[in-house]
Parts: C-alpha cells; structure tokens; sequence
C-alpha cells in the first residue's frame, strides 16, 4: 500500500523499521500456501502461489485475515537463491450476490 515502489534490502528495512516494536493484536497466525509453481530457468526461478492467512483477534475464533496472489522471481548467486523481485496483491474478495 506503498504510493512508489520500494527497491532495496535497505529501503525494505527502513519501511519495516517502525513495526520491530508493535505488537501484533493477532495471535495464533497460520497460512495456507495454495498451488505453489516453480518455473526455473538457469539461475533464475520464478515462484507463484495463493496464500490464505488466518489467526485469532482477542477471544475471537479463528478467521480467515486475508487471502493473496503472489509472484517471487529468485536469483541464484554464488550458489544461494536470493529473492530479487516480490509482488503480492489481494484477492478479489467474494461477491456478496453469489457464494
């Protein structure tokens, strides 16, 4: 929910920074990874997935949070996969006319 693109280990952990010391009011946090592809071509790999996030908010059952599309492009450098690009955008959420 950024106004530009964040490039950079550096910029990515001046963004983060601030949230180090929230705590998080959701407890018990799980995921489903859903129909994870990779595509690997030499030493680059691209990986895509759906993501459901659930946890728990106080007393409250647990939920789904979120759900998510997302793409990974990982680059092989000196024998290690580093993630060179990520994107993640959110489901479409459901359309209250139809289940």
């Amino acid at each position: 929910m950024q106004d530009a693109r964040v490039d950079g280990l550096e910029a990515m952990n001046t963004l983060f920074a601030p949230l180090k010391t929230l705590t998080s009011p959701i407890t018990e946090p799980r995921y489903d990874m859903i129909a994870p592809t990779v595509k690997r071509y030499g030493d680059v790999a691209l990986l895509t997935f759906n993501l459901v996030s659930y946890g728990r908010r106080g007393d409250a059952p647990e939920a789904e949070l979120a759900r998510w599309h997302a793409t990974e492009l990982y680059r092989r450098i000196d024998g290690a996969w580093k993630i060179a690009h990520s994107h993640w955008s959110f489901v479409k959420p459901p359309s209250p006319l139809r289940p």
